[in-house]
Order: C-alpha cells, then structure tokens, then sequence
C-alpha cells in the first residue's frame, strides 16, 4: 500500500507546536459539522487541497507551483490563507471584518444597543450609543 505523503501531516505539526492539544481539537467534536465539511477542513490543514503547490509536487504534473496571484511564492494553503500579498488588501480584510461583525454583535447584544436579530445580518456602523455605553467600529486609534 503506498503511503500518502500529506496525509496525517497537520496533527504531526500541531504536537510539536506549542498549543493546547484539546483546545485546538475541540471544533472536530462540538460543531456539529457534516463529515464531508469536516474532512474539507481536515484536507486544507494537511495541505492536501488541489493547489499548484500540490499539483506541482503531489500529483508531479506540469504545473508551475508559483502562487496564481502573486506569483512569488509556492501556493500552499497556508499561502493562501494568510501570506499571499495581493489577498491581504481585500480578502483577508474582509474576513477579518466578518468576525468582527460577529464580535460587533455580541457586544451590542450584551449592552442592548441596537442590533439584528442574526449575526449575519448585522450592521457595524461607525458609532453605536446606548445608555451607557459608546461601541466605535473600525477606527484609527492612536497610542505611544
């Protein structure tokens, strides 16, 4: 049987990282994800999604392994998902602003300040007041 060069290779990094082995895990056993999304998300940390990295270097076709977008470094998953320069101005931005949408919520929830009934659906304006409490959206602050 021939053995899988990426398989199994995302938990054999994460135990020689320094992290918390149940914490890290903890997703595969409360989401209740479809097994199909769960081993989407388990073949993107063995980096064993379609790249040009690994058609490149897995399947040894002719496929140049230079990232599509940027062109200076191999596209790896990791490459994608937060080293690729030309992704960094938008994409990253923008699910960087999707969590934050999502935290945004649950503290105007919490303070009972305006908000949707769906975290989804939710507006992040500028400025939100409530009795006591002022919650400012994607400002500059300044510090020494």
């Amino acid at each position: 049987m021939g053995r899988k060069l990426l398989h199994g290779q995302y938990p054999k990094l994460s135990k020689k990282a320094d992290v918390d082995q149940e914490k890290t895990h903890q997703w595969l056993r409360g989401m209740g994800l479809k097994a199909e999304t769960e081993g989407f998300i388990i073949a993107g940390q063995d980096q064993s999604l379609f790249t040009r990295n690994y058609q490149s270097k897995i399947v040894k076709n002719s496929t140049e392994p230079k990232c599509r977008f940027c062109d200076q470094y191999d596209e790896t998953i990791d490459h994608l998902v937060s080293g690729c320069s030309i992704l960094t101005p938008t994409e990253y931005k923008n699910r960087h602003d999707r969590v934050g949408q999502y935290l945004h919520w649950k503290v105007c929830k919490h303070y009972k300040t305006p908000h949707a009934e769906k975290w989804c659906e939710h507006k992040t304006p500028p400025v939100v007041e409530g009795e006591n409490t002022t919650i400012l959206w994607d400002f500059s602050i300044n510090t020494d």
